[in-house]
């Protein structure tokens, strides 16, 4: 198994999946706000008492260890956003962001991972390095956490080893008032 404490692997994976709390009235003033600006139906928390419920040695181990370092693309203002919901349940998780290139984000804390030191425990868009991190027994499986089966097909590894969390589409796009279909 990874060096990668169960503990930071399920905060993690609540992190990146942006998952929330068990109740809606533990849910962090700052979920119920968005909930409220995308105008999300209240069904949308319907059964997460469920789907969230965690061992409490999770807990207590985050607790102690008490840190979690991420490695991502977004800007500090994207994510903050994106972290208020966990910060909010896990107030006792200090969250270091690094906002990085490819290289300092993702092949840094690899080399540091194979010299046996861990660096990072979360890192977005590693890309076509997957292989490399694979290769060297640095993805934890994720497949025990609550929630990810909600995950649609196709944006997690069938082992469990890594999701998804956004999607882009690389296509070409077009503005159909400038030009006719027709035309393309």
């Amino acid at each position: 198994m990874q060096p990668i404490t169960r503990a930071l692997v399920l905060t993690a994976a609540i992190f990146a999946l942006g998952l929330t709390p068990a109740r809606a009235q533990d849910m962090p003033a700052s979920a119920k706000k968005i909930i409220a600006r995308l105008k999300l139906s209240p069904d949308l928390i319907a059964g997460w008492g469920t789907e969230q419920k965690v061992p409490a040695d999770w807990i207590a181990g985050a607790k102690k260890e008490g840190a979690l370092t991420i490695n991502g693309s977004w800007s500090p203002l994207e994510f903050d956003a994106l972290a208020a919901p966990f910060r909010g349940r896990y107030p006792f998780i200090a969250i270091k962001y690094n906002r990085a290139s490819n290289r300092n984000r993702v092949r840094v804390p690899l080399i540091a991972f194979k010299e046996g030191r861990i660096t990072t425990d979360i890192i977005t868009g590693i890309d076509s390095a997957i292989n490399q991190f694979r290769a060297a027994n640095a993805l934890a499986n994720l497949s025990d956490l609550p929630n990810i089966h909600n995950i649609p097909d196709g944006m997690g590894s069938k082992t469990g080893h890594w999701v998804g969390i956004r999607v882009r589409y690389w296509c070409f796009g077009y503005n159909p008032k400038l030009i006719k279909p027709a035309d393309m």
